[in-house]
C-alpha cells in the first residue's frame, strides 16, 4: 500500500484527514472527519474515467471516535488517525 497525497485540516470545531493510496493496482480516497454533531468514514475507489466512486463507509469498519471534545486537537488527530488505519485494513481484506 502506498500513500500518494494527504490533506488535513485542524479547526476549533472539526477536524479532519484525506488520504490517497494505491494498493494492488486500486487507486482509492480515504475521508475522516470529526465534528460537532457527528463523524464521516469514508474510502472512494477511482474508476476507469478518473473518478472517484463510494465503495466503504463507517459501518463496513469495526471502528468507532472516541473523541469526546472536538476542540481538543490531539485527540482529533489521534481519533482520525486510527480511523485511516482500520479503513485501510478493511481495503487489504476486501481488494
Amino acid at each position: 500500500m502506498k500513500t500518494l497525497n494527504v490533506v488535513s485540516s485542524f479547526g476549533n470545531s472539526s477536524g479532519r484527514i484525506s488520504e490517497i493510496i494505491k494498493y494492488n493496482d486500486y487507486t482509492f480516497k480515504i475521508f475522516a472527519e470529526v465534528r460537532n454533531g457527528g463523524t464521516t468514514l469514508t474510502a472512494q475507489l477511482m474508476d476507469n474515467s478518473g473518478i472517484f466512486q463510494y465503495v466503504l463507509g463507517s459501518v463496513d469498519v469495526d471502528f468507532s471516535y472516541t473523541a469526546s471534545y472536538v476542540s481538543n486537537e490531539a485527540m482529533k488527530k489521534s481519533d482520525l488517525s486510527r480511523a485511516i488505519i482500520a479503513m485501510k485494513k478493511v481495503i487489504t481484506k476486501v481488494y
